[in-house]
């Protein structure tokens, strides 16, 4: 029988080699770092559309509001009157802060009935406290309209912290920093007032009733602003921020603390001065998330992107609703 030698083959192992896996990993982090830019600033661009979406159809409820109403919702309310279909009247007799008819509702809850949200509207119990326990429920529902997409991120630390809804208004001025959109509220505190109503120069403070026929005759509805973007971190301490957090006692913007200042969009705490006024902390300012600009709501309803590098000047025109002041869109 003949000798065979038996054969060997020698099978080749299909697969990466070190040095293979470790470049096309390197090419696949390439791709990512060329490609994450444009995914997050496509993203911020949709982010910066709809919260100007957000601002647009809260104008038109301000606008439809005054349409029924002759008046724009008031800033907050120290205590409330009577409430009919479409708004509650303030109680003027209500003049002290710490009284304990002082409910403090923000007048952005006044316009739910215009964000097709009456059934909420009906559930809050205006007779009483915004914290009380008959509004408990209604004042934690959520409204996608009152929070910039580019705010999402926050979450609440506990259940009055309004990060997706704020209808309530904090201490003495504006709503709470969980909402991402404030009304107007600006001028110099009067020491001397006898009423207790302070920082009236903007179209919303306490129990306001103003008219977009009297900014019409004054400084003009396109150069004045009703609201704007105030997106922080909810725990800056600088800031009023929502409950469970550090807030400021003021907790929401004026001429004093903020329009006075040559740079006050997206700035820091800061001391400020513009010439011929006297140095302010700049503790609270209008803000946003998207980069260089702050979304407004003019007079007129319509949205305007305003550059934080305006002139401080130019805002504190803006902020005042019977200034004097002429100025045109070319300034911001």
């Amino acid at each position: 029988m003949p000798f065979a030698l038996s054969t060997r083959h020698r099978c080749r192992s299909v697969g990466f080699t070190l040095v293979e896996l470790l470049v096309v990993m390197a090419i696949i982090g390439v791709l990512v770092g060329l490609l994450l830019p444009a995914v997050q600033a496509a993203r911020e661009a949709a982010f910066r559309t709809q919260c100007k979406n957000n601002l647009r159809n809260l104008g038109l409820a301000m606008q439809n509001y005054h349409d029924k109403q002759r008046v724009l919702p008031f800033g907050y309310v120290c205590g409330v009157e009577y409430c009919n279909d479409g708004g509650c009247s303030p109680d003027d007799t209500c003049t002290t802060e710490g009284s304990p008819s002082n409910h403090h509702w923000s007048g952005w809850s006044m316009l739910l009935p215009e964000l097709d949200r009456r059934t909420l509207y009906e559930d809050m119990n205006f007779d009483h406290d915004r914290l009380s326990l008959a509004n408990e429920t209604a004042i934690t529902m959520g409204m996608s309209v009152f929070v910039c997409p580019s705010q999402m991120s926050q979450t609440r630390t506990n259940e009055y912290d309004f990060v997706d809804n704020d209808p309530t208004a904090w201490q003495r001025l504006g709503t709470n920093a969980a909402s991402s959109y404030r009304l107007s509220m600006s001028g110099a505190p009067d020491i001397n007032s006898t009423d207790d109503v302070f920082y009236t120069n903007g179209m919303f403070y306490r129990n306001s009733r103003e008219t977009l026929g009297g900014l019409a005759t004054s400084d003009g509805t396109t150069t004045t602003i009703l609201a704007g973007e105030v997106s922080r971190d909810p725990c800056d301490s600088n800031s009023a921020g929502p409950y469970g957090c550090s807030h400021r006692d003021k907790g929401f913007l004026s001429v004093q603390r903020t329009f006075r200042t040559d740079r006050q969009l997206n700035r820091e705490t800061d001391t400020y001065s513009v010439p011929g006024q006297t140095a302010q902390s700049s503790y609270d300012y209008w803000s946003s998330n998207h980069g260089g600009v702050v979304n407004f709501i003019m007079g007129d309803a319509s949205v305007k992107a305003i550059s934080d590098s305006v002139d401080g000047r130019v805002m504190e025109a803006l902020a005042t609703k019977r200034g004097g002041e002429s100025i045109s869109d070319d300034d911001f």
